[in-house]
């Protein structure tokens, strides 16, 4: 718990601060911006994320942070490469659950952008370690995430996303761990 606290402190500070990496680029309209420059990015996000379905019956709240990575591929479009750490604490109204649940996802996607500074939208698929305090061991699995988000400025980028987990060897009801999260993003060019 204090690790994640510490990477969100870190992400926060990240994101807070007005030091650009580079130089800027200026589009046709005159504006500099970072994401559609039409170079690779490098983004740091925070993530607040609310369980959902099986991952809702042991688990209350969610939070981490994350390093995403966006290559354009051509007009208005990128693939995307993403790591995360989400750790969920655990749900203290069921005294069955005894531990914190910890996700681990590796990503890779691809981001449509509907122009400069607008909306987007980022299907996702990878594997994902998930870790269970206390259970001996972690049991990984499929993961896939849709996103929507929105470019709030320059830098900085906002969005919502479904992932789930869908963990091997587990039973029936407890294979699939969803959830829904709330990102900020801080990108920068490399």
């Amino acid at each position: 718990m204090k690790n994640t606290i510490r990477l969100m402190v870190v992400a926060a500070a990240l994101i807070g601060s007005n030091y650009s990496f580079g130089q800027s680029t200026t589009t046709g309209t005159g504006s500099t911006d970072v994401a559609f420059s039409g170079r690779p990015t490098m983004s740091f996000g925070v993530t607040a994320a609310k369980p959902i379905g099986n991952l809702d019956k042991t688990t209350d709240f969610g939070g981490g942070g994350d390093i995403k990575f966006a290559f354009p591929v051509g007009v208005n479009t990128d693939i995307t490469a993403q790591a995360s750490y989400l750790y969920f604490s655990r749900d203290n109204s069921n005294p069955a659950v005894q531990h914190a649940t910890q996700l681990i996802p590796f990503k890779a996607g691809f981001r449509y952008r509907f122009g400069p500074r607008s909306f987007y939208l980022e299907p996702q698929a990878g594997y994902s370690a998930a870790a269970v305090g206390g259970s001996g061991g972690s049991q990984g699995g499929f993961v896939y995430a849709g996103n929507i988000g929105y470019f709030l400025s320059n830098h900085f980028d906002l969005s919502l996303r479904y992932e789930d987990v869908i963990r091997r060897g587990m039973p029936n009801d407890s294979r699939s761990n969803p959830f829904v999260g709330l990102r900020l993003g801080y990108n920068f060019k490399l």
